[in-house]
């Protein structure tokens, strides 16, 4: 992966609970402002939530654009203990992306941290829906300015 690599791609994170409304429309618009600057690759964490707005929208500006969708999922049976639904969506997300990460094959304690560190280091700018100062999002944030990545929050 190479220095130009990183700045053409972006990652998305955010809460898996939207409780603080988001407007899908400006996502939207922003992820068309990133594309419009040459940023050809996304990296989805496939949690539900954030994650999965994030993957509709690219999704279908996947039709209109030439752009890359990676999952990356932070251990093999992510979505086992979700409800039916989010698990039959996980697998339809799973099945259109251009490429899916599995970076464990079983869960630990730091899998989530890990799956956050390896989209950030692969990308120069992260889409990122905060709204509280705690947590994975929070700590995801952190580790991007650590690594002074361009973050855009909405």
């Amino acid at each position: 992966m190479t220095t130009n690599d990183i700045f053409r791609a972006a990652a998305v994170t955010g809460h898996r609970k939207l409780i603080y409304g988001l407007d899908e429309a400006d996502l939207e618009e922003t992820f068309r402002t990133l594309i419009q600057k040459k940023i050809d690759t996304f990296y989805l964490g496939l949690a539900t939530g954030f994650d999965t707005v994030c993957f509709k929208i690219l999704y279908r500006l996947k039709k209109e654009y030439p752009i890359r969708l990676i999952g990356c999922a932070p251990y093999r049976g992510q979505s086992d203990h979700w409800q039916e639904e989010d698990r039959k969506f996980y697998d339809f997300m799973c099945r259109q992306l251009d490429e899916l990460v599995i970076l464990s094959e079983r869960y630990t304690p730091e899998c989530m941290f890990e799956r956050n560190r390896y989209m950030i280091d692969r990308a120069g700018t992260v889409v990122a829906y905060l709204k509280r100062r705690s947590g994975g999002t929070y700590y995801t944030v952190h580790y991007a300015r650590e690594k002074e990545r361009k973050i855009v929050y909405v």
